[in-house]
């Protein structure tokens, strides 16, 4: 699992609203993982194209900073 996308949370200011399927998807394994907290209503299906609704970050965990911290030591981040 990439956790550039945590890391750049982690420096927003909260709550943030993620309109992006792909990075809404991510949002669900950090979630799962116990990372963030956050509202990540299912898709609508009502259509022929399933319409995924905007996420909403409401919080980065203890474990989700910690792994924010580790990922920092092992990637050479751009200043």
């Amino acid at each position: 699992m990439s956790y550039d996308f945590l890391a750049m949370l982690a420096q927003r200011s909260l709550p943030a609203v993620i309109h992006e399927p792909g990075l809404i998807d991510l949002l669900r394994s950090y979630a799962s993982a116990g990372l963030i907290e956050a509202r990540i209503p299912s898709p609508d299906h009502r259509t022929s194209q399933p319409v995924q609704p905007p996420a909403t970050v409401t919080r980065i965990t203890a474990e989700g900073h910690r792994t924010v911290r580790k990922f920092r030591k092992h990637t050479t981040w751009p200043m």
